[in-house]
């Protein structure tokens, strides 16, 4: 059988043999062993340190780069080219780039391919004649060598940055790095949009690649505002740095700011090397010719009045250029239906006929299942129940939760953790107002506050408008103008604190990149409000605070800590008001023939439902009338009212006691035992992942209730739980009361915490929450329908 030879590179042997060869054609003169040399060396480029290794061969071009001595002293950059393959001008142009842009600088420079031999000065670029006589003449050589590679520098890094991968890819990587470490969260810089232990892993960064690799030359990563589409950008960063074929360049767009600039500014701050707009272009050019190498460009926060990045998207992404670069362009879902389509609205503009396009929305299934493997890796976990909350789907969330506890389990023992709720609660406030203590940020976000509840009571707003900022912390610039001086404005979005954008309603509007110091701040501000009506019928404060609870994305939450703020003041508030919210219990209302809504759903926008007599409801989304049949139980009946309880169901994680006719009262026994007895639900709605797959029970008579299996997917179940582990004196007492009161949808909940309780590591709470399941709670239940035939209930 005939040999097949399998190695196309030359192996360390070969390259010794190579090198060997070479230093004996161009220095016959010197003795045997006075010239070493070294296969990997580095230059400082700017701030970075750039290392070659000269055994990686190059595949396109079979060059190795080395680094010659004469003893001590660098004596020429030898640019070692496979048997076969021609000498160009180009290799002895990277060898005297080399040699200018390392120090001391070598004097020579030595190109060869095993057979023809060019010897050229570093200082004149000129050939050399290898006829060297004294020491002396040598040392003129260097001298030459190093005083011309200063004046010559730019050209050197000009030509290494458009020849030579290996310098091009570290720079691109170098700039990448510093941004990214400038975007990164600090004490002093609270929204910067990464934080460097945290990053999920997203579905959407493999579909970038994968369009990547099939040769996609522009991709758009579309997705609402805190989507994660930046840390996405970070991710695809992070998975190159050691490709030996990619590189990628992260690029923060703005507005009037084209790519070509952002280039040439990233490149300039990174690597301390000017370089112009055009360099940038004329680089850029070059680089999509290339054929085994590619550079990615990540445009973080492409605007829609970006007229020059978009301009140069279609420049860049043109028939005429080449594959070696790529645009990745991440931008928010509004702003991508602007910029894929014509004027007209019907046609596919340039760029959206060039683009694949990648959505993300809030983490799925199992991007959730990865986040939750990451936060364990730093010992943070969720109780049972976390896979049902759709708030914990979005990314932002997780972070402003988990970021304030990484450095406070750096100072524990490597076996203990921490377990957050599986529901967000007033723990989310709580954080931000121990991060957030600056003045001037608190006294910016106080207005932000003010102009979006402004905002929510103006009824001239655009439909469309009012329903997203339901869901999403949004405002009008114009009424935060009159708030907020012109100077503060910039100030917040140039910290990152606000982001502009335009509306499809064509308002200018302002994304809020801190939605939890603004519940905060809006909830020091409903507190206020509250104080104010103390001495006002405490039945329509209470409908006034549910309403302002129902214009906010977490509302709920924001109430109920407006209730324990005012409960804090001086002021004060009655116990009238708990009294008042507690008798607006929540209501079925069934839904009739010739009823319409219109909700704001992500990744979808404005929806409108009308609901026929038929069994049918008409569907209405961007225009256009879909036709849906209903089943028997879809849209039969909705809640309404159902905020007051919600807030409470919040109110009573804290121990509060207020003041009342007949002394102070502690809310949370008396909240938890009426609120938990709710035969809903009780949760938002607002989501169309809200009930996402949640398993409950519907029982005639007695009402729907969670299923044990979801573990805590509601406020107050989680609530009776923090009660259950802290009050120890009076938790016996409670929970014989709620036996006594005969609800089973109390009984499910004290039942869920106690199986969460059960499962923890606490030595007093842990098994007093087991004897307490057996002995009492499971036998409570012989009184209600069987719910589980075949299996214990607290299995």
């Amino acid at each position: 059988m005939p040999a097949k030879q399998l190695t196309k590179s030359p192996n360390e042997a070969d390259l010794e043999a190579s090198i060997h060869q070479a230093v004996k054609q161009a220095f016959p003169w010197l003795a045997a062993g006075s010239i070493r040399h070294q296969t990997k060396f580095a230059f400082t480029f700017g701030r970075k340190k750039i290392e070659i290794d000269g055994t990686e061969v190059s595949r396109a071009e079979g060059r190795s780069d080395i680094i010659l001595y004469n003893e001590e002293r660098p004596l020429a950059v030898l640019e070692l080219k496979r048997p076969g393959i021609p000498l160009t001008g180009n290799d002895e142009a990277q060898g005297l780039s080399y040699a200018r842009v390392l120090t001391p600088s070598p004097p020579l420079v030595i190109v060869t391919n095993g057979t023809d031999l060019h010897i050229v000065e570093t200082h004149s670029g000129k050939k050399w004649a290898a006829t060297l006589p004294t020491d002396q003449d040598f040392k003129a050589l260097v001298s030459n060598a190093a005083r011309v590679a200063t004046a010559d520098l730019k050209d050197a890094i000009d030509t290494l940055m458009g020849t030579n991968s290996a310098v091009w890819m570290s720079a691109a990587r170098s700039a990448s790095a510093v941004v990214l470490s400038e975007l990164s969260a600090s004490s002093d810089k609270p929204a910067q949009p990464f934080v460097d232990q945290i990053l999920f892993s997203r579905r959407a960064t493999l579909e970038v690649l994968s369009h990547i690799r099939d040769g996609a030359k522009l991709v758009l990563l579309e997705g609402p505002p805190l989507a994660g589409k930046s840390n996405v950008l970070r991710e695809i960063v992070l998975k190159t740095e050691v490709h030996p074929d990619i590189a990628a360049l992260y690029l923060e767009a703005g507005v009037g700011r084209g790519i070509v600039q952002a280039v040439a500014d990233s490149l300039t701050n990174a690597l301390e090397w000017t370089v112009s707009t055009e360099d940038a272009r004329v680089w850029l050019r070059r680089l999509s010719k290339s054929t085994d190498r590619k550079l990615l460009l990540l445009v973080d926060g492409l605007a829609i009045d970006d007229n020059d990045a978009r301009k140069e998207i279609e420049d860049l992404t043109s028939s005429n250029l080449g594959s070696g670069v790529t645009i990745v362009a991440a931008l928010d879902d509004t702003v991508a239906e602007q910029i894929v389509l014509r004027p007209n609205h019907r046609t596919q503009s340039t760029i959206g006929r060039r683009a694949k396009r990648v959505a993300i929305k809030s983490l799925d299934d199992r991007e959730f299942e990865y986040a939750k493997n990451t936060l364990w890796q730093h010992r943070i976990g969720f109780m049972h129940g976390a896979d049902f909350e759709d708030k914990l789907r979005q990314p932002w969330v997780l972070r402003a939760m988990c970021e304030p506890l990484l450095n406070k389990l750096s100072d524990t023992e490597p076996d203990h953790g921490l377990l957050l709720p599986s529901v967000i609660s007033l723990e989310l406030i709580r954080h931000a107002r121990e991060r957030f203590v600056d003045p001037d940020l608190r006294r910016q976000f106080n207005a932000i506050a003010k102009a979006v509840l402004a905002d929510a009571t103006d009824q001239s707003r655009d439909v469309a408008l009012k329903l997203e900022s339901l869901a999403v912390n949004l405002l009008r610039r114009e009424t935060l103008l009159h708030y907020l001086t012109l100077d503060d404005l910039k100030m917040l979005i140039d910290g990152g604190f606000l982001k502009s954008a335009m509306h499809t309603s064509d308002d200018a509007i302002l994304y809020v990149r801190l939605p939890e110091l603004l519940a905060s701040e809006l909830a020091r501000l409903l507190a206020k409000k509250l104080i104010d009506r103390r001495n006002t019928d405490q039945h329509e404060a209470a409908m006034w605070l549910a309403g302002a609870a129902s214009n906010f994305p977490m509302g709920d939450l924001i109430a109920a800590q407006a209730v324990l703020d005012a409960a804090q003041t001086p002021e004060g508030i009655t116990f009238a008001l708990i009294r008042a919210l507690i008798e607006s219990p929540p209501t079925r209302e069934v839904i009739h023939p010739g009823s319409r809504f219109a909700m704001h759903v992500q990744d979808v926008g404005r929806v409108e439902i009308s609901i026929k007599a038929d069994g049918k409801a008409e569907m209405i989304v961007w225009g256009q009338a879909h036709e849906i049949q209903l089943n028997e139980n879809e849209l039969g009946e909705t809640y309404a009212q159902y905020h007051q309880w919600l807030i409470l169901s919040h109110l009573a994680e804290m121990h509060c006691v207020i003041e009342d006719d007949d002394g102070e009262k502690c809310v949370n026994h008396r909240v938890l035992f009426e609120v938990g007895r709710a035969n809903i639900v009780l949760r938002e709605f607002r989501s169309k992942d809200s009930m996402r797959g949640l398993p409950t029970h519907n029982l005639p008579g007695i009402g729907s209730i969670v299923c044990h299996k979801a573990g805590i997917v509601e406020p107050i179940t989680l609530s009776i739980c923090h009660y259950l582990s802290r009050e120890v004196e009076s938790r016996d007492e409670w929970i014989d009361l709620a036996i006594e009161s005969k609800s089973m949808p109390l009984l499910a909940r004290i039942h869920i915490a106690l199986l969460q309780i059960a499962s923890e590591v606490d030595e007093q709470c842990a098994p007093w929450a087991r004897q307490t399941l057996e002995t009492r709670v499971r036998p409570a239940f012989n009184f209600f329908p069987q719910l589980h035939i075949d299996e214990e209930l607290d299995n």
